[in-house]
């Protein structure tokens, strides 16, 4: 039924996506597109060579490939039965990244198909012992489809009870920036990368994409660090050599068939090094909240990490003692189950700025938000007033 309310939050949506296509290009400094020689599969190490060489404060337009981890065969099925032409732009590139020699591991064994990673990023001046910032300043979707798909036997929730491998193809409207997911389902846009992190340094050794580190990030794909927010890594390496990967053009927290809206995307990144002001594992922040993370294989395992890792935050940020810190995460603080995947799992939580009343605003990012703040549930326009409720 078309009620009032309906129709406002429809105005919203609408303005919320004209918001989002109609604006320039950002500026940039560099650009590195994806090739077959900027293209990393599925793994960080200190070894691989740079791909781009940046002074710190610089903006990199970097395109990312997204094969949802498909192979080279499999990956041209799924488009030919969807009747999309493989000479598609970024098809071809994506097409010829899978048809390289495949990755092999440390001990020279070939690994499956992984992330395709952009990069490295070497950023002039970042050092072990520095913390690199990255802003994500704009995304952009690149392709007029999405693929989203679920395996069996691992990776996620039901995997043991899904009945077989499947993928499907989405079609896009890059202009109403929606997913037709079917006849009577259209979920918004709000694109981040799945994949970003930092090389561990050669003692570390080798890290594998498509899972979450909390010393050098990887697959956090979380839907909270999309455009507008700053990703705070520790510096492993000269140079921190920065990947990027696993475009979504939507997803939700838990990622629990596996994968998101997966699409090719570019993104305009802003890399600031920190000096001598290190950070003990990757945190993050947007124009709303502060974020931090708890990774491990076992859930329980996860919440617990990242209850330290909320509580040390706290003592940092507002100074508060033990009790007032894991206190205020009961009574403040969102946990959310960022990844339910078997490759790692990852919780997020949410601190919102605005309980820090002292603060002053001075976040470097002031645009649009991500949908969920603009739809029932929590009754703000892109204005920030309120929405009223039905029959209120």
């Amino acid at each position: 039924m078309n009620t009032p309310t309906t129709a406002r939050i429809v105005a919203v949506l609408a303005a919320c996506a004209s918001a989002g296509i109609a604006h320039a290009e950002p500026a940039f400094d560099a650009y590195l597109p994806a090739t077959i020689t900027t293209i990393v599969q599925g793994r960080y190490s200190a070894d691989t060579p740079p791909a781009v060489k940046i002074k710190s404060g610089q903006t990199v337009k970097i395109d990312t490939l997204n094969s949802t981890e498909l192979n080279s065969a499999d990956y041209t099925k799924v488009l030919t039965d969807a009747g999309i032409p493989l000479d598609t732009p970024y098809i071809k590139e994506t097409i010829a990244a899978l048809s390289a020699p495949a990755p092999t591991d440390p001990l020279g064994r070939l690994t499956r198909v992984g992330r395709l990673l952009t990069g490295p990023v070497y950023v002039e001046g970042a050092e072990p012992g520095d913390t690199l910032e990255v802003r994500v300043v704009d995304l952009t979707v690149l392709s007029d489809f999405a693929i989203n798909r679920t395996i069996t036997n691992m990776g996620h929730p039901l995997a043991t009870i899904t009945p077989a491998p499947t993928a499907r193809v989405y079609k896009l409207d890059r202009a109403k920036k929606t997913v037709k997911f079917n006849a009577n389902i259209e979920v918004p846009f709000w694109p981040y990368l799945g994949e970003m992190g930092v090389s561990p340094s050669a003692e570390m050794g080798m890290y594998t994409a498509n899972r979450p580190s909390k010393l050098t990030g990887g697959s956090f794909d979380c839907p909270d660090l999309g455009k507008g927010a700053s990703i705070y890594f520790p510096v492993h390496v000269p140079g921190a050599l920065f990947m990027a990967g696993g475009g979504k053009a939507t997803g939700a927290n838990g990622k629990v068939n596996y994968f998101g809206m997966e699409v090719p995307l570019t993104a305009y990144l802003q890399f600031i090094v920190h000096k001598d002001k290190p950070v003990p594992q990757v945190r993050a922040e947007n124009a709303t909240h502060y974020i931090t993370f708890g990774t491990a294989d076992v859930l329980d395992v996860v919440m617990r990490l990242s209850c330290i890792e909320l509580v040390d935050f706290l003592k940092e940020k507002a100074g508060l003692d033990f009790f007032f810190s894991y206190s205020l995460g009961c009574l403040a603080i969102d946990f959310n189950i960022t990844r339910a995947n078997t490759t790692g799992q990852l919780m997020h939580t949410t601190i919102p700025k605005y309980i820090f009343i002292s603060d002053k605003p001075s976040y470097w990012y002031s645009g649009e938000l991500a949908p969920k703040y603009y739809l029932p549930g929590n009754y703000f326009s892109p204005s920030k007033k309120q929405i009223p409720l039905a029959g209120l």
